[in-house]
């Protein structure tokens, strides 16, 4: 073999081919930009707290009460139906026996319920809307 030549391998090919493509989709929402108390979302900003699914924005979310209760995730599901809700907080997420009743009854309508930080949150909401997966964000 010549020093310096680089072998074909199949896996090789294929990295030369590959092409990186930034989601393009403007039909669905896509969060460029958070700060504390708002997000931007395509190209509007939005404050908190707000729901977010992929093609629906509900600005004015009113909860009914302090903590998220089924009947608010049931009043998004009435919107849009999607198989996850992603909680997105400032805070530290709280595993209480409210949250555990909470995810309980979500999950007997076969719908997941996660909580986590705003900045991943956002994340997992970009990358799940990129997969066209069916999915709420309610940003607190």
């Amino acid at each position: 073999m010549i020093k310096g030549v680089i072998k074909l391998t199949p896996l090789f090919i294929w990295m030369l081919l590959m092409k990186f493509v930034e989601y393009q989709d403007t039909t669905r929402n896509r969060i460029r930009h958070y700060e504390a108390d708002k997000i931007l979302v395509n190209a509007h900003w939005y404050n908190l707290p707000c729901a977010i699914a992929p093609q629906i924005i509900i600005n004015d979310l009113q909860l009914s009460t302090d903590k998220i209760q089924f009947e608010d995730m049931k009043s998004l599901q009435d919107r849009y139906t999607a198989d996850l809700i992603i909680i997105g907080s400032k805070s530290e997420p709280k595993w209480d026996v409210d949250w555990l009743k909470l995810q309980a009854q979500m999950h007997q309508l076969g719908i997941g319920v996660e909580q986590m930080y705003h900045d991943a949150a956002i994340r997992t909401f970009n990358v799940l809307t990129t997969e066209d997966r069916p999915v709420w964000l309610v940003l607190l």
